[in-house]
């Protein structure tokens, strides 16, 4: 499978998930607050980018984004983001994932949406870790699905 094809999938398949899982049907199933394990990024950066709008072309099957201009002040400008590392090659480092708003760790609690999670590509590579991490790099957005993730940061380091 082509990498175009791999990121795309991983996009879908996170915006998917997130539209489908149900937060009071999960509470109500399991009889407790449906985010009674979930950990979310204390990073306020996060609710800036999880406001932005997304759009789908059902003709040809892509999501589009459309950035707000407090997002849009942000490309290719240094970020400094708290949240959560989810591998995206085997390994245990690496130096490509994606960094998500919410801890992957609950089995039974909704992922990320797609504007709660950004690609990182770090200078050098880092361990893998389910611990809330630091990330600095410079941020570019990508309107397109077919682009892989809406947010991407590059030349990236990690604490």
């Amino acid at each position: 499978m082509s990498l175009f094809l791999s990121r795309r999938a991983c996009l879908m398949g996170a915006l998917g998930a997130g539209v489908f899982a149900s937060r009071p049907a999960q509470a109500q199933f399991f009889g407790q607050p449906a985010d009674h394990t979930q950990v979310l990024s204390p990073d306020p950066m996060w609710t800036r980018f999880a406001a932005t709008p997304i759009q789908l072309d059902r003709r040809t099957g892509a999501y589009t984004a459309t950035f707000r201009p407090d997002v849009t002040s942000l490309a290719g400008r240094t970020l400094k983001i708290l949240g959560f590392m989810l591998p995206l090659e085997a390994g245990r480092t690496t130096t490509h994932f994606g960094l998500m708003r919410k801890n992957h760790q609950c089995d039974f609690c909704p992922p990320s949406l797609p504007t709660e999670a950004i690609e990182v590509r770090l200078l050098h590579p880092r361990q893998n870790t389910t611990d809330l991490i630091e990330v600095s790099g410079v941020l570019s957005l990508h309107a397109s699905s077919d682009a892989g993730f809406f947010f991407q940061i590059g030349r990236a380091t990690a604490a």
